[in-house]
Order: structure tokens, then C-alpha cells, then sequence
């Protein structure tokens, strides 16, 4: 019997161990992975600094109407110079032959208030913008744009909304998408973790009060704490109250890998999907590299007929002053003083802080300069 009841205890110990030790460690293993995104989540608040490092990468937009409107715009626009969406119709033409809109962008940042940023919307046509302490400037092949130091003035002419630009961008690829979440005040729940390190979390901005509005995402992703990597698979609106029609969007994380310069994974490439499908856009990233110019160097703003530390030989048309509310034409040395209406400072869009209204006051001014240049 005593051999009998042995048996018994050793069978009991091991069927109950055989299932024990998994629970545990898949519990261990969930809380693990939840650590990590909330490491994570909390890093993803504000860009690193990458000293004297630039980093590049390319925003591609993909987007082609269904057919129908594409035919459309094949029958209204050929023999109307002047329409509207002839330069759209041609890139719509070039994107069905597999060639994205491409707009590469580079970026030297300390902290969220001390970078230089660019842009090219199309070949030689470059839009760089430095914010860092008293320098706030703006530069385009022809046209140098100074700005008042931070806080200074009320008008909302601040070049340091091309954040909201940069980082949302950037963020993707170096977060996995949990910047825009963290910026635009998302709450992760608990997420689900799998035995394989699989997992998937709802962030959202609903309240318990209000049930019905506000937005969810759902972010899926893998964790392997051998290579110490949290990976976005993807980032997908499941809840929109106030847009509904942006349900199922998602954005398509891949082609991670780990760039030993930042001591961190970035994704190679962020793919963002329509509702219907239809690819919208995707960010690739390019490189990060030491080899050019210092951050110090990179903010100097250079003069007309001198060398930027970043686009080398500038010669600007004319020099748009917001401190003095001035505008120079650079050939003759003739300056006009302007004033401009009082604009928002929340917008996010790129030149948003500029506004129509003031680009109408600033050509006015130019006219009227060229004009008593003529006269004189």
C-alpha cells in the first residue's frame, strides 16, 4: 500500500507540474511583455536625441482614386492648363505605373525644441526649418524666413508646429505608431500576450462617462526578450465616433532591424491602408549617419551668397523678417514693412502658421516693392 500511495503522489506531482510551470511562466512572461510596452509607451513621448546624427527617410504617397474618378479626371482635365488637378492627375498616372509621390525628409533634433528639419516636396525645391533657442528660421532655395523667439509676439507664427509634422512621421518608424498615440492622449489597457511573445492591446481616449465617443486603436506586435525587441506589427483604428468612415485603417509595420548608431529597432517600413484597401501612403526609412554637419553648425542660419552647414551654396531672392514685420528684396537691398492678422497656433498643417491670408499680404508687399524698384 505504501508503494501503492507513492506512486499515486508522484503521478499527482507530475500531471500537476505538467501544467503548473507553463501557467506560471506564461503569466511571468505576460507581465514581461506588458513592462515592456509600458517602457516603451512611456519612451515614446518625445523623440531621443541623436546628437550630431542625421537621420533620413522618405514619406511616399500611394494613393489612386477608384477608377471611375480616375476617368473622370482623364476626360476634364487634358486641354485645361489651368485645372486645378492636372499636376494631381499626373502623379495619380505615375503612382498606377509604381512610382510613388517621394518626399524625402531629414532630420537633426536634440530634444523636441532644438532641430533642423527638411523637406523636399519635389526635386531641388527644399523646405528646411530650425528651431533651437534664439535660432527660429526658415529657408527655401529663394526665400529666408526669420521668426521672433519663442513666446514672443501673439500673432501664432511659430515654425515650431513643423513638429507636428516631423515627429508623427519619424515616430512611426522609430516607435511602432505609440508616439501618436501617447501625443494624442490614448490610454493602453492590459495587453493579451501569447505563449510565443505574441501580443495585442486597445489604446483609447474613451472615458467610462462616455461610452460612445472617442477613438480605439488596436496595436499588435511580438516581443522577444533574447534580442530585446518590441516589434509593431500593426496599428489599426477599430473606433472613430467623430469619424466613422475611418474605421479600419491601418497602418503596416515591417522590415525591422537594429541601427547600432540610435542602439535601437526601426521599422524599414510603415504602410498605411485605406478602409477600402487602397494603399494611402508609407513612410521608409533611409539611414542615420555622423558624417555631416555638427548639430551647432547645422542651425546657423547662413546669410545670402554664403554656405549652409547642410545645403551648401544659398542665394536668397528675398528675406522675410516676422520680428520686424519686414520684407527684402536681396538684389536691390529695398524692404517694405508689412502687418499680418493674428493667425492659429493649432493647426498642425504645414504652413498653417504662415496662412493664406498672410502669403496674400506678403505677395502684396513684394508687388508693391518691385514696383517703386521699378520707379525709382
Amino acid at each position: 500500500m505504501k508503494t501503492q500511495r507513492y506512486w499515486l503522489v508522484l503521478v499527482g506531482v507530475l500531471f500537476w507540474g505538467a501544467f503548473s510551470r507553463p501557467a506560471a511562466a506564461q503569466e511571468v512572461r505576460a507581465s514581461e511583455v506588458a513592462a515592456a510596452i509600458a517602457e516603451a509607451w512611456d519612451n515614446a513621448r518625445e523623440p531621443p536625441d541623436l546628437g550630431d546624427k542625421t537621420i533620413r527617410w522618405r514619406l511616399e504617397l500611394l494613393y489612386v482614386p477608384p477608377m471611375k474618378e480616375l476617368e473622370e479626371l482623364r476626360r476634364s482635365v487634358p486641354g485645361r492648363p489651368d485645372h486645378p488637378m492636372k499636376h494631381q492627375l499626373a502623379a495619380y498616372e505615375e503612382r498606377l505605373q509604381g512610382n510613388p509621390t517621394s518626399m524625402p525628409r531629414q532630420l537633426l533634433i536634440r530634444s523636441a525644441d532644438k532641430w533642423r528639419w527638411g523637406r523636399e516636396l519635389k526635386p531641388d525645391t527644399y523646405i528646411d526649418t530650425v528651431v533651437s533657442g534664439k535660432n527660429r528660421w526658415q529657408m527655401t532655395p529663394k526665400v529666408l524666413r526669420i521668426f521672433p523667439r519663442a513666446g514672443a509676439g501673439d500673432d501664432g507664427r511659430d515654425p515650431a508646429v513643423e513638429y507636428n509634422i516631423f515627429w508623427p512621421e519619424l515616430g512611426r518608424l522609430l516607435t511602432g505608431g505609440f508616439s501618436s498615440g501617447v501625443r494624442a492622449g490614448f490610454i493602453p489597457e492590459t495587453p493579451s500576450v501569447d505563449e510565443d511573445g505574441n501580443w495585442e492591446f486597445i489604446a483609447s481616449t474613451v472615458k467610462p462617462e462616455t461610452p460612445d465617443r472617442g477613438v480605439k486603436i488596436k496595436y499588435v506586435g511580438t516581443y522577444d526578450s533574447s534580442a530585446q525587441s518590441l516589434l509593431v506589427i500593426s496599428m489599426e483604428i477599430v473606433a472613430h465616433s467623430h469619424k466613422p468612415e475611418s474605421v479600419g485603417k491601418v497602418t503596416l509595420f515591417s522590415d525591422w532591424s537594429w541601427q547600432k548608431e540610435l542602439g535601437a529597432w526601426v521599422c524599414g517600413t510603415a504602410r498605411t491602408i485605406r478602409p477600402d484597401g487602397r494603399p494611402d501612403r508609407q513612410l521608409v526609412f533611409e539611414s542615420v549617419r555622423d558624417d555631416g554637419p555638427s548639430f551647432a553648425d547645422a542651425v546657423q542660419m547662413p546669410e545670402s551668397d554664403s554656405v549652409d552647414a547642410v545645403r551648401g551654396a544659398v542665394t536668397y531672392e528675398r528675406i522675410v523678417d516676422f520680428r520686424k514685420n519686414q520684407i527684402e528684396d536681396v538684389a536691390s537691398g529695398d524692404t517694405m514693412a508689412f502687418q499680418l492678422e493674428p493667425v492659429s497656433s493649432k493647426s498642425s498643417e504645414a504652413f498653417k502658421w504662415i496662412g493664406w491670408g498672410s502669403a496674400g499680404v506678403l505677395t502684396a508687399a513684394l508687388v508693391a516693392l518691385r514696383l517703386r524698384r521699378r520707379m525709382s
